[in-house]
């Protein structure tokens, strides 16, 4: 009987765990998901959650190889980064910081190999933005988990006996061991404004050149005479307008009163 508990327990432990061949939905928060505390230094909720919706995929992939466990993220725009880190939060507990494989898909896009044991952890990141000159801080979870891959590369392909068939770099492998506790969590950095120069080269209003360049040429010049011809023209028109159906309109007034004051006079003769 005792075997036959464990076997079941066992089977529920495994059917419980999402690791073996799933994707999921991201979440990308600029504030706690849980908390709601923002923890980057601009403390724009509205431009930060912009910013990390445009960077971050909205899809991640959960596999397993020899007991180890691996999340997949996929960043855009992440030739604006310098150095990433990864913390791990699992319920209530601190952050804890881990491994990852970095592997170049694109010249803009990249691919991290979280490696935790924590079955579906709310996720910090601390990612170098070059243009802006400091680290943002922002979170990922997930949700609606279902089979299979949708275009991720797995540990197969990153592997460096046939890394050249898939067409992807292997960055390297970052040895991550130090725990993060939320009491050591601290601003470092200058409020970032609406108005930041940075934001002005960073990838939340990244757009292409010839789209940039459509922009560039658009000038506001002062009215030409022509212009300002035909624009009070039309003014001189409309107000000209407005006076004769005022003058109409009273014309008509008048003229109702006329008519009343009449029919009443002969209302008034008849009677008498």
């Amino acid at each position: 009987m005792k075997k036959i508990v464990s076997i079941v327990m066992t089977l529920v432990f495994l059917l419980s765990f999402h690791f073996a061949d799933e994707s999921a939905s991201v979440r990308a928060h600029y504030a706690h998901p849980k908390t709601g505390v923002v923890e980057d230094s601009g403390n724009n909720l509205a431009l930060g959650q912009s910013m990390v919706d445009n960077m971050v995929d909205p899809y991640a992939y959960f596999e397993e190889q020899e007991g180890q466990q691996y999340i997949t993220l996929r960043f855009n725009l992440a030739d604006q980064l310098g150095s990433v880190e990864f913390y791990v939060q699992e319920g209530e507990s601190d952050f804890k910081r881990v491994d990852y494989i970095e592997t170049v898909i694109g010249d803009d896009i990249h691919e991290y190999k979280l490696i935790t044991d924590i079955e579906n952890p709310i996720i910090r990141v601390v990612a170098d933005v070059i243009p802006m000159g400091r680290d943002v801080i922002f979170f990922i979870d997930f949700k609606d988990f279902f089979e299979g891959n949708t275009d991720f590369l797995t540990l197969s392909d990153v592997d460096s006996d046939n890394i050249t068939s898939v067409g992807v770099d292997v960055v390297g492998f970052n040895t991550r061991e130090e725990n993060l506790s939320t009491d050591d969590i601290g601003f470092d950095h200058g409020l970032l404004l609406s108005s930041s120069k940075e934001l002005e080269n960073y990838f939340l209003n990244k757009v292409s050149s010839e789209s940039k360049n459509n922009d560039e040429s658009v000038e506001i010049r002062p009215w030409g005479t022509v212009t300002k011809a035909v624009f009070y023209a039309f003014i001189f028109l409309l107000f000209l307008f407005t006076l004769i159906l005022a003058f109409y309109a009273y014309k008509i007034y008048s003229l109702s009163i006329y008519l009343e004051k009449s029919n009443d006079k002969l209302e008034s003769s008849l009677y008498e």
